[in-house]
């Protein structure tokens, strides 16, 4: 569970953000410039950090985001990074479970694998270089922030004798519906034409919400952390 502090920090950065777009807004569009609009593509590596004792990370797995990038100008060289976008993360993870086996409980280990997918709304601040050549650097840093619309999950139980495969169910019921995390990226922009420039770009998001919803049958809440880090690769116009 978030503590105080930080949820008081995620509501300041985000009103400060929300704040800074609607300035935006609310000064009208001079020129072309003052919003960014594009397409991207980005590949992740996404992993598990459990917080609970007994459960493990079981290694990385792929996943891809795409969607609309949008950047809203504040002033030179700074604007504000959102866009809408649908997330695949996947990530895996290994704890202890009970089954039936032969009539009698018996502790195995569970090994499951998260399929899940996700709406993301980023909220960052993008800093830009002037133009070097045909190219510019950036830096961003801010939130993102996700509502999860499918959770598909692979379980594996097994102890010395015993193996049972449940394929893909519905683990809808498992996944907390938000996820908020801290985005921090840099990139380049090359640019192609006055209109048009391609972005490429490493982002690493570190999630501060808990991945796991508390189950009435359980001791106490379970919790592990999402964390992922991607290419990113677009272009904006």
């Amino acid at each position: 569970m978030l503590n105080i502090k930080i949820m008081k920090n995620i509501a300041i950065t985000i009103s400060l953000i929300i704040s800074l777009s609607v300035n935006v807004f609310s000064q009208g569009y001079k020129d072309y410039k003052s919003v960014k609009l594009g397409l991207m593509a980005s590949p992740n590596l996404g992993w598990l950090r459990p917080e609970t004792r007994n459960f493990e990370n079981e290694g990385v797995r792929f996943g891809i985001s795409y969607g609309l990038i949008s950047d809203f100008r504040l002033a030179d060289n700074y604007y504000v990074g959102s866009g809408v976008f649908l997330s695949h993360w996947s990530g895996k993870l290994l704890m202890p479970a009970t089954e039936l086996i032969n009539n009698v409980e018996t502790d195995v280990t569970q090994r499951r694998t998260y399929n899940l997918q996700y709406l993301e709304i980023p909220l960052t601040l993008k800093l830009l270089t002037n133009e070097v050549g045909y190219t510019t650097y950036y830096g961003q840093f801010g939130l993102g922030l996700g509502a999860n619309i499918n959770a598909k999950g692979t379980d594996r139980f097994y102890n010395n004798t015993y193996l049972r495969i449940d394929d893909d169910p519905d683990i809808k019921s498992d996944i907390t519906f938000m996820r908020v995390g801290l985005v921090i990226g840099a990139g380049v922009e090359y640019s192609l034409a006055q209109n048009a420039s391609v972005v490429i770009g490493l982002e690493y998001n570190n999630g501060f919400t808990n991945l796991l919803k508390a189950k009435p049958e359980h001791e106490r809440k379970h919790s592990a952390i999402t964390n992922y880090f991607q290419i990113t690769l677009g272009i904006v116009f």
